[in-house]
């Protein structure tokens, strides 16, 4: 009988110490749902007012709206990209968060459509056709997939992932500044871009830290 009541007495902490640990771990969350309303790209041109297109966050079938938090440092009268994030907390304080890019645009661009695709060129390597889709996004202002033309894609064989996407504006001089670009690398720089209407040629230097290089991309016959 010693030895039982012994055991006995060993075992009643064990299984008090496993019910007090495994209390209250089982729950249900609602993850909330955040959704942005209108486009994910945002032009506005520089000094004029900044118009949110909107968002809905749902949080187990509730409006929540009103909690969404807006960041992001948007400067209106400053030429550049912006990103707003937008963050929403349910009510256990996990997170959601959704993003837009707004472009801020200088006056007085160019009316000139460089949508197209384009032959890409490095300096010093071969040519690659259909190396860069541009397409626009209002007067002046344009995105592309590719400011590398090509190069890291096709010449050097990285695949797709490894693009310049670039938007950028087209200025009424035919000269190009980038507002914000991205690789895998991180952004570029995008130097002395300009457009010959003549020829339907973009040229352009792309650098990164002390490193850089010439790009010319020609438009393709459609």
């Amino acid at each position: 009988m010693k030895k039982i009541f012994f055991l006995s007495l060993l075992v009643l902490p064990f299984l008090f110490s496993c019910e007090k640990e495994t209390e209250g771990v089982s729950r249900t969350t609602f993850f909330a749902e955040l959704t942005l309303t209108g486009p994910g790209v945002v032009v506005m041109p520089v000094n004029s007012t900044y118009v949110e297109p909107g968002y809905v966050a749902i949080e187990n079938e509730v409006d929540v709206s009103a909690n969404v938090q807006v960041t992001g440092g948007l400067n209106t009268s400053e030429v550049g990209a912006y990103e707003l994030t937008y963050t929403v907390l349910n009510a256990d304080g996990f997170p959601k968060t959704a993003s837009r890019l707004v472009l801020v645009v200088p006056a007085n661009l160019s009316s000139a459509d460089l949508t197209g695709t384009f032959t890409g060129q490095r300096t010093g390597a071969a040519a690659v056709p259909s190396a860069c889709n541009i397409n626009k996004l209002a007067d002046g202002v344009f995105f592309a997939d590719d400011l590398f033309g090509g190069y890291y894609n096709k010449v050097a064989g990285y695949g797709l992932a490894y693009r310049l996407k670039t938007y950028f504006v087209l200025n009424s001089d035919n000269t190009i500044i980038a507002l914000w670009s991205d690789s895998p690398w991180g952004p570029w720089e995008v130097l002395n871009g300009v457009y010959n209407p003549t020829t339907n040629v973009i040229t352009h230097t792309v650098k990164q830290g002390t490193f850089s290089f010439g790009v010319t991309l020609t438009k393709e016959l459609e």
